[in-house]
């Protein structure tokens, strides 16, 4: 079955940061488990098992038109999530999206399916009011072409 050029985006990244282990000469492990649109990844998976990644396709817009070839400039949101231990410190964190940005600019073309990769915005995902950090996050940015309503060329 055929695949669209977002999830054909969508699995390149993945096998791209599943790469990240401190044996492929990254500073953390953190590509050990990827996963797609997850959903309660901490409460799916125990302290023991994380970080764990998570890769969002958050939404993609129409950047310009080409009438002539019937083509269209789409611009793809992705937010990478790094769910992390409770006591993870913040130099860790900060390796983390290191790795996660150094790992993301490794293959910017997605093998040719994009035309460039840019950095939107890196930080911390707080979910308490005592300061509680959950999780890190990684949001680029993926300029690719496609057919006028034809997500699959």
């Amino acid at each position: 079955m055929p695949e669209t050029i977002r999830q054909k985006l969508v699995a390149a990244i993945i096998t791209t940061l599943g790469q990240i282990r401190v044996s492929n000469g990254y500073q953390t492990d953190v590509g050990a488990t990827v996963l797609d649109f997850p959903r309660q990844v901490q409460a799916t998976y125990g302290q023991d098992e994380l970080p764990v990644l998570g890769v969002f396709d958050v939404d993609s817009t129409t950047s310009r038109e080409n009438l002539n070839a019937r083509k269209f400039d789409r611009v793809l949101t992705i937010q990478i999530r790094a769910y992390l231990k409770k006591d993870t410190p913040g130099p860790e964190i900060r390796k983390i999206i290191g790795d996660i940005e150094t790992a993301i600019g490794t293959n910017p073309r997605w093998n040719g399916l994009a035309m460039a990769t840019m950095p939107a915005r890196e930080g911390v995902v707080i979910q308490s009011e005592d300061f509680e950090i959950s999780a890190a996050a990684v949001e680029v940015t993926i300029l690719y072409p496609t057919c006028a309503f034809n997500p699959y060329e």
